[in-house]
């Protein structure tokens, strides 16, 4: 009986707890974090004033593979850019950017509809250049909540929000490291390029001397993200790991068309390799950027057309050079539709 008695106790202790955070809780939520991300402002800065990219990224979208996305006429980025969405999971609503300061700070008005109309709030993103990469501060608010469920959600909400926001951080980090902001298209002897400011590149991978790299299947490509990833897993540290996966060639011998080349995965900071693994770094530069369509065995005829355009507009190529496989088969059975950055770098860069 007497624990009977502490168990009623308890519970009518929580019932009065509950009806007083009901009828006298906070009427309204504030929410903030921030995170010092290895990007470059004008990359992070693109993620977010283009909706389009929000699929990189937004923890809501990735927890709602359903989700149906409507962008607004005005379009999709920028002042009074926005879309609505429906999805199982994540309900019915509305996203459109109020205010907008170029590289600094984007203002967000957002609309849920709980079932009974549409109820707004807000949020704002502030960015910041610091050492090392940029700071990026997102909050939130929601206010006029006044109703006796809306005061205990909010009690509950900002330790939700908090590990969203969290989580979303994160994954812009590695969608502005994967997806460089492009400064410059450029086109030398019919050959269209971009011209990019890199980030500095942290990867991890499989590494192979002396091997043709013309040779190299589809399949063993696959095969070896597959290794990286058991070993990292391994390790605990393949949160850190960042799509697309890419190719490094340290090395390339005109001669006999042999290369030193690792097949690897990008990080955002450098990871133990053990001894299956090879870890490198590369440091922030320019470069030259080919889209190249197709398989890759037709990768060398991409090649011999863009160094020479690289030469023409009276540029130096070095080393080590790289590939992104942004589409390729991993995730796209047809090798027609396989997209390959080719990135050459153009002026001096050191592996650490």
């Amino acid at each position: 009986m007497k624990v009977l008695r502490i168990i009623l106790v308890l519970l009518g202790l929580l019932a009065l707890l509950t009806l007083g955070i009901g009828f006298f809780g906070p009427s309204e939520i504030s929410v903030s974090h921030k995170k010092v991300m290895k990007a470059q402002l004008p990359a992070v800065w693109e993620q977010v004033v283009e909706f389009k990219n929000w699929s990189n990224w937004s923890p809501w979208v990735a927890s709602d593979q359903d989700m149906k996305i409507t962008y607004n006429e005005s379009g999709s980025r920028g002042l009074s850019g926005g879309y609505s969405w429906k999805g199982p999971k994540t309900g019915k609503g509305v996203m459109e950017i109020r205010e907008i300061k170029e590289g600094e700070k984007i203002g967000i008005n957002i609309g849920v509809d709980m079932g009974d109309g549409m109820e707004y709030s807000t949020c704002d993103m502030q960015f910041k250049e610091v050492e090392g990469g940029t700071e990026v501060t997102w909050n939130w608010e929601s206010s006029g909540n006044i109703s006796f469920g809306e005061r205990l959600s909010n009690v509950i909400m900002p330790s939700i929000l908090k590990r969203m926001y969290e989580e979303g951080l994160n994954g812009l980090q590695k969608a502005a490291i994967s997806n460089p902001f492009i400064t410059k298209e450029l086109e030398v002897k019919g050959i269209a390029m971009k011209e990019v400011e890199m980030p500095e590149l942290f990867y991890i991978g499989k590494r192979y001397v002396d091997r043709n790299k013309e040779e190299i299947t589809a399949k063993m490509y696959a095969s070896s993200y597959k290794d990286i990833y058991r070993e990292v897993s391994g390790n605990g540290e393949v949160s850190k790991l960042v799509q697309p996966p890419i190719s490094v060639t340290e090395a390339f011998d005109n001669e006999t068309k042999f290369s030193t080349f690792t097949i690897a995965i990008m990080s955002t900071e450098k990871l133990y390799g053990g001894l299956s693994l090879a870890t490198d770094y590369i440091k922030p530069h320019k470069a030259m950027v080919y889209v190249h369509k197709g398989s890759y065995e037709t990768l060398p005829e991409s090649y011999e057309r863009l160094m020479p355009a690289i030469y023409a507009k009276g540029l130096t190529p070095l080393m080590p050079s790289y590939e992104v496989y942004s589409i390729g088969p991993i995730n796209e059975p047809d090798n027609s539709k396989w997209i390959t950055q080719i990135v050459i770098p153009l002026e001096w860069i050191e592996a650490m």
